[in-house]
């Protein structure tokens, strides 16, 4: 179990970084790769490759030439020359000045983009990114992801790795947390309606509870922790989801599987047919929606699988004290006279 645990504690770093990252950035193969480090292009310099910047600073100063894309995942980049090639932001920032001038669009999921007025853009500024085909996660209509013209074939692939990413990523949480997993199952098996409105509860209210911190402007760190919280939970609700789904497919093929290959599998399953029931037009939104806040609500009624809901009563009900029970009376109708009111014989 140890060699095991060893194995997947490097996958599941990958598998979220894979998750995280846009489809075009996979697609590419990066030649500059700026991580955590600075990065200055001098005027007059020419970089003739892509450029990939991850948790760092890149500055193109005036006179400068990018003749590629460039990838920005949480990093700074302020760009004064010009760049041929498209812009692509996740959750960093870009300062664009007077001088920059881009050839290409600018791409921002999670980003933010700092534009001076001399700043020239060929293409356009898009605040959203929309993928191949997107993954389904609890509450999470689409993972964010560059759109690719590319064939149904790799569209399907990639749909088909990030599921399977997903059902690793169950297994894991089946094998370090199986009790865990197992109360939230059991709630969202007994008790599903009352999960779904708990869920449904916490998405309506948690929105405006986040938004009143953002508000406050000192308490963003606290929303921007309840936003981490809510999509772990989600997450959480998902996965028992999936598992009361491998549970009732190994009795359907009269299997005896343990936790873990049963929340895999039944992840695998739930994600892949409800990826695909999310097709649907107008209606699509329904089903993902609806597992979500089962989910959800019987994460928070279990309080994240730490005891059970219904909690399990113990010992016996009694019943009433039958010496405390008033005697049936004597056929005739009349009850036989107590030895008090008995007279002497």
């Amino acid at each position: 179990m140890k060699d095991i645990k060893k194995l997947f504690v490097p996958l599941i770093l990958v598998s979220f970084l894979l998750l995280t990252l846009p489809g075009q950035a996979l697609a590419a193969q990066p030649l500059k790769l700026i991580v955590g480090g600075s990065f200055t292009l001098n005027d007059g310099e020419t970089l003739d490759e892509d450029l990939t910047v991850v948790g760092g600073n890149v500055v193109l100063e005036e006179g400068s030439t990018v003749n590629g894309k460039i990838v920005v995942l949480g990093g700074t980049l302020e760009i004064n020359g010009a760049v041929n090639g498209n812009v692509i932001a996740t959750g960093g920032y870009i300062k664009l000045g007077e001088s920059a001038k881009i050839d290409g669009d600018i791409t921002s999921a999670g980003g933010y983009v700092d534009r001076d007025l001399g700043a020239q853009i060929s293409g356009e500024i898009k605040s959203e990114l929309t993928g191949p085909f997107p993954l389904f996660l609890p509450g999470i209509s689409r993972l964010p992801s560059i759109n690719l013209s590319l064939s149904p074939v790799w569209k399907g692939l990639w749909f088909l790795a990030q599921v399977l990413i997903l059902s690793s990523l169950a297994v894991l949480v089946a094998m370090f947390f199986p009790k865990y997993l197992e109360r939230v199952d059991h709630a969202i098996a007994t008790q599903p309606l009352i999960a779904g409105s708990m869920g449904l509860l916490t998405g309506f209210i948690s929105p405006f509870v986040i938004l009143l911190l953002v508000i406050t402007i000192c308490m963003i760190p606290v929303a921007l922790l309840g936003v981490v919280l809510l999509g772990i939970l989600l997450f959480l609700g998902w996965v028992a989801f999936g598992l009361e789904v491998g549970k009732r497919l190994a009795v359907l093929f009269k299997q005896e599987w343990t936790t873990p290959i049963s929340a895999g599998v039944g992840t695998f399953a739930l994600t892949l047919v409800i990826g695909g029931a999310g097709r649907i037009w107008c209606i699509g939104w329904i089903f993902p929606t609806a597992v979500a806040l089962v989910g959800l609500g019987a994460t928070i009624l279990t309080r994240v699988g730490m005891q059970d809901y219904p909690e399990k009563t113990s010992g016996r009900i009694q019943g009433p004290d039958v010496s405390t029970l008033d005697q049936p009376p004597e056929p005739g109708g009349k009850d036989l006279p107590s030895t008090e009111e008995q007279g002497p014989a």
